[in-house]
Parts: structure tokens; C-alpha cells; sequence
């Protein structure tokens, strides 16, 4: 519950953001490209089983998101508009619902179609392991699992600047290092999109969400 309200206030918070904090965002946070994606197995609305493995060997766009958000809404029909250009290109695309129950899911889905694949995570376990601040999140995944770029905030998604940075990652796969040990204890050592950080209290969080 906590988790949640968390979730919740970022999301109010990027909704309260001013276009010029948006503007001077890049269209998209490169990373490290040290860090797998965290493996994950969700239903979707068919009940058909998706696995982050099922997908390997080509570059997916992850979009983490919920029917409450404005800004999640915002951006689906730019989203909708990149699919058609990248589904002939080899390039997967996925909406991860956090924390919503099937029903309302299908809801949205009849009144606003998503035309590529929405799983499900009722629990929003994925919150812990994506390190989500705030709603809508989106990761992009290089074909060897590496996560090459992140975007906090609505974007939009069929802006040829970020097609092309996607298609660019077909030919050219981050190489995935392991993270350098540390033996201070401030330091929390985590796997997969959990990379070496220290502990942020939650003032530090809020305003790291708005960089």
C-alpha cells in the first residue's frame, strides 16, 4: 500500500511539472547498459503467458502504466502510432499494467484500444524490481538484454528522434558488465536493473524523479 501511494503522488507530481521541465528532458535517458532486465512472466488480457525470455535477440520497448494516469493516457496513441512502425521491423513493444485488477483493464481497452500487448501485474511487483518511481515508465532493451535507455514522463513515441535511437539498437548491443563490489555498507548491491546505489531517503527520490 505504501508502494502505491508513493506511485501515486510521483505521478501526481509529474502531472504538475511545467512544459519547460518536459522540454529541457532528454527525449531519452541513455544508461549504462550494465544492467540486465529483470526477468519477468505476466498474463495478458487473452491470459496468454509473456516472458521477458521469449523475447530476446531483439529490442523491446517496455511501457509501465495505469488507467488513472493522465500522463499514461496521454502518451498511448503516440505509443499506438509507433507500433505501426516498428512491429514490421523486428521491434517488440509491451504495456505492463501496474496494479490494477483485469477488469478495469479490459475497461480502458474497449474505450481507448492499445494495439500492442498489455500484461498484467495486479501485485505491482514490478515496481521493486524496475526501481519505478513514478507512472508512465518505459525501458528500452537491447537484443541482449541490456536496458539502453529509460524515459520517466510522457513522451512522444513516434517522434523519428526516438524511433530512430530504438532501430539504431538492432546493429548495436551494449555490452552488459558485472557491477563493481563495494564493501561500504551504505551501499546496496542489487541484481539486474538493481545496480550498485545508495540509499536515497524520499525528498532525494522526489527530486531525482524530476531530472
Amino acid at each position: 500500500m505504501f508502494n502505491k501511494f508513493i506511485l501515486f503522488l510521483c505521478s501526481f507530481l509529474l502531472i504538475l511539472s511545467s512544459a519547460q521541465v518536459f522540454a529541457e528532458r532528454p527525449l531519452l535517458k541513455q544508461l549504462s547498459g550494465r544492467s540486465t532486465a529483470p526477468a519477468f512472466e505476466y498474463p495478458d488480457l487473452n491470459d496468454k503467458i509473456h516472458k521477458l525470455a521469449d523475447y530476446k535477440g531483439k529490442p523491446i520497448v517496455i511501457n509501465f502504466w495505469a488507467t488513472w494516469c493522465p500522463p499514461c493516457r496521454k502518451e498511448m496513441p503516440s505509443m499506438n502510432r509507433a507500433w505501426k512502425h516498428l512491429k514490421e521491423e523486428g521491434i517488440q513493444m509491451l504495456a505492463i499494467n501496474v496494479g490494477e485488477d483485469e477488469a478495469a483493464v479490459h475497461v480502458y481497452q474497449n474505450e481507448h484500444p492499445i494495439d500492442f500487448p498489455i500484461l498484467l501485474d495486479p501485485t505491482s511487483e514490478s515496481l521493486e524490481a524496475w526501481r519505478i518511481r513514478g507512472l508512465p515508465t518505459t525501458y528500452i532493451i537491447s537484443p541482449n538484454g541490456a536496458v539502453a535507455y529509460s524515459a520517466v514522463g510522457p513522451r512522444e513515441w513516434d517522434d523519428t528522434r526516438i524511433l530512430d535511437k530504438i532501430r539504431a539498437l538492432k546493429s548495436a548491443e551494449p555490452v552488459i558488465k558485472e557491477a563493481p563490489k563495494s564493501n561500504d555498507k551504505s551501499d546496496v548491491i542489487k541484481t539486474g536493473m538493481k545496480e550498485e546505489v545508495k540509499e536515497k531517503s524520499f525528498t532525494d527520490t522526489v527530486l531525482d524523479f524530476f531530472k
